[in-house]
């Protein structure tokens, strides 16, 4: 049996310093996946976690696990947003591109 791929026309960067971790490779998927979702100047995003494991192919309490990595990390933050009355929605995520990074090269001036 062959499944068909499709695709939206967009992509991710992973930076090594998150590719190289010593994390799961789901945490390495599920950090392409936030940044795809990612603001490009905030980094935040708000998926659900069933989106989530959709895209990543799992589920969700595999999302789950994966996002502590992540977080543990310091790859990507997490804050839960309530509804106006105190009701959990969804989880805000803010992915970091940069955390800790020195360049081994120096910049330009």
């Amino acid at each position: 049996m062959t499944q068909r791929i499709t695709a939206d026309n967009y992509f991710s960067i992973v930076p090594e310093w998150v590719l190289y971790a010593g994390i799961s490779a789901l945490a390495v998927r599920l950090y392409a996946t936030l940044q795809r979702y990612a603001d490009k100047d905030s980094g935040g995003c708000h998926p659900s976690r069933k989106t989530l494991a959709d895209r990543c192919c799992t589920t969700t309490k595999s999302i789950d696990r994966a996002l502590k990595e992540l977080v543990a990390l310091g790859a990507v933050t997490m804050h839960q947003r309530t509804s106006a009355n105190g009701d959990l929605t969804s989880n805000h995520y803010t992915v970091i591109t940069n955390a800790g990074v020195e360049t081994k090269t120096p910049l330009p001036r």
